[in-house]
């Protein structure tokens, strides 16, 4: 299993001063615990473990369908906004999500072959963190952390189908893509709570957004 350490939720200072917007309490004391250097130091979470505190995304996703087998896909990005909706999950406008936002991505690749339709459908999580970097020779002894973007792949299928029917299928592949995630996030919750009980006192404790 790939391991990382981390700081949890960090972006860079210019990052944040680009967006303007302002952090909330539950991201407050997050960050207030998680930037202690003896805490930081200590914990050890797995890339999905990363997103246990993942309740507001933004989302996109990226067309990357020739030959008309991908007529319309607003609304396989529709369907997957109403199945996170469904699961809980608050969708926030990319260019005004508040810092540490996770980003929510959906990929579709695909091609006519033999008069029928391949196309491979992919969601993922993605946030930003601050990764430890031990025995960095280009980072000070003193702060050894850089910033890294880390992907949590949440969901991946392959169909093929005749090409009328394929955008019914990406649609109902993104609803399913949307219990997925759900599916991640309670495990990364459940990791947490059971591992590192004071992160999660930390997260449970404070006010929701």
């Amino acid at each position: 299993m790939n391991r990382l350490w981390a700081v949890v939720n960090s972006r860079t200072s210019t990052e944040f001063g680009k967006r303007g917007t302002k952090m909330s309490i539950r991201q407050y004391i997050l960050l207030s615990l998680l930037f202690t250097p003896q805490f930081a130091i200590a914990i050890e979470l797995t890339n999905e473990d990363l997103f246990f505190d993942t309740d507001s995304v933004s989302i996109s996703i990226s067309d990357q369908v020739e030959d008309g087998c991908l007529p319309r896909p607003q609304l396989v990005l529709g369907s997957a906004v109403a199945a996170l909706r469904r699961n809980g999950f608050r969708l926030v406008d990319p260019d005004e999500a508040p810092p540490f936002t996770p980003d929510v991505q959906i990929t579709a690749l695909g091609y006519e072959a033999s008069q029928n339709c391949v196309v491979v459908f992919s969601m993922s999580l993605l946030k930003n963190v601050n990764a430890i970097v031990p025995n960095s020779e280009s980072l000070p002894e003193a702060y050894q952390q850089a910033p890294v973007t880390v992907e949590l792949e949440v969901y991946r299928s392959l169909l093929t189908g005749q090409k009328e029917g394929m955008q019914a299928q990406l649609e109902q592949e993104a609803d399913k893509a949307g219990d997925d995630m759900l599916a991640a996030v309670d495990r990364a919750r459940n990791s947490v709570e059971t591992n590192w009980p004071l992160l999660w006192e930390a997260y449970a404790s404070a006010p929701a957004d």
